[in-house]
């Protein structure tokens, strides 16, 4: 009788290892992903500048090509998914700007 054993490894800057996969998630805030950035993200070989395209929302995955597991001649990806998130300091004008853009959007509708 085989027995198999999955182990799930992840970093202290948050990678996760998935075969020779890696997986690290990316918080942004609505205007990054909205006009897209270039942010710094770890990877196994120290960080990297990744280039975030504009309209990125949450649940979209970037890859960075050989950025994985090195096992024999197969190199694996990283995979950076993007995660909008809302900052808990928001300040009052903000706030008042994304009314604002919400009112445009729904009069366009």
């Amino acid at each position: 009788m085989d027995h198999y054993l999955q182990l799930r490894v992840q970093t202290e800057s948050g990678l996760r290892i998935d075969g020779l996969r890696v997986l690290y998630k990316l918080e942004l805030f609505p205007p990054d992903a909205l006009l897209g950035c270039a942010v710094e993200v770890p990877t196994l070989d120290g960080n990297v500048t990744l280039q975030v395209p504009p309209k990125s929302s949450t649940g979209r995955m970037l890859r960075l090509k050989g950025r994985g597991l090195v096992s024999g001649d197969n190199v694996g990806d990283q995979y950076v998914e993007i995660l909008v998130v809302i900052p808990a300091d928001i300040k009052d004008e903000e706030i008042a700007l994304y009314t604002r853009l919400q009112e445009l959007s729904l009069s366009d509708s």
